[in-house]
Formats: C-alpha cells, structure tokens, sequence
C-alpha cells in the first residue's frame, strides 16, 4: 500500500533551522574510530553553531543553539541518531526526528515547551494505524471510520479535558 507523504508538524521549524543554517560547513576536528569532534558552523562565525563529540557509548551537542545534551546508549551514537533509513517520509527533505525521545532527553526542566499538541498529527497518527489494520483485514473499512471520526472528536477537546 503506498502512502502519500505524512504532514511534517515541524516544517516551520526546519524551515527556520534551513534558513540559519544553510550555509554552514561540516568539519571533523578530531576522528579516531569512536572518539569524535565534528563541527557544524558557517566559516568564522559562532552564531548558529555546534559541535559533537563522541567517545564509545556517548554523544555530547553543545553550541549556541538551544540545549546542550549528552546522550548514552550504544557505543556508536552516531550511528544511533542516523535515521537515514527511513527516508523522506515528510516529503520536504527533513530529517525523521522521534520528538518522544528528544522530550525524554530535555529533561523536566524543558518538557514544558516539549508539550504541545497537534490535532491534524494526532489524527494523521490514527488514521496510518487504521490503515494498516484496514489493509490486513484485522477490521472493517467502515469501523476503520468510526476509529479515525472518534479520535478527531476526542483531538478537539480541551487541553484540559
């Protein structure tokens, strides 16, 4: 079954971060296997900038845009944040993020600017596991509906609620 491309809910922001970052140029200070330093940043220039490092098992981000962070997880956590595989499933050339793991990381002191809601992604959401059941004739198309018109019903509630 071939689906058209999801909505991005973050296409302002790569649009913002494209735009700032356009022109920047990629540099490996130091590479030794798993020890790392890469640099992202326009030449000369700080503004807009950062720099990852890595040793076995980490990856640290620091710069002046946003959040520094520390990830630990595998021992190549380059290779963990690659997610080339998935393709371009939003269709404008961004990068697949999963904003779940990224709140994890924020910690408590940023998820509550990590909170927000998007009923059309919501819904979107919905709608790909419906069709996936759809397809598999695990259930109906018109109970496939049901589920899809419910979730929309209950996206629209108050934030509260």
């Amino acid at each position: 079954m071939v689906t058209a491309p999801r909505q991005n809910p973050y296409s302002c922001n790569w649009a913002t971060f494209a735009a700032n970052a356009g022109d920047h140029e990629f540099s490996v200070i130091f590479d030794s296997g798993d020890y790392r330093h890469l640099r992202m940043s326009k030449p000369g220039i700080l503004a807009w900038s950062w720099e990852i490092f890595t040793a076995p098992g980490y990856l640290a981000f620091v710069g002046d845009i946003g959040v520094q962070m520390i990830f630990r997880r595998t021992k190549d956590m380059l290779g963990f944040f690659n997610t080339r595989n998935y393709g371009d499933i939003y269709g404008d050339g961004s990068p697949f993020i999963n904003p779940g793991y990224w709140e994890e990381k924020a910690g408590p002191d940023m998820q509550s600017v990590t909170r927000t809601f998007d009923v059309d992604h919501a819904v979107d959401v919905v709608r790909d596991a419906v069709d996936d059941l759809v397809a598999a004739d695990d259930i109906a198309a018109v109970h496939g509906n049901e589920l899809i018109a419910s979730a929309r019903d209950a996206a629209n509630l108050e934030p509260d609620a």
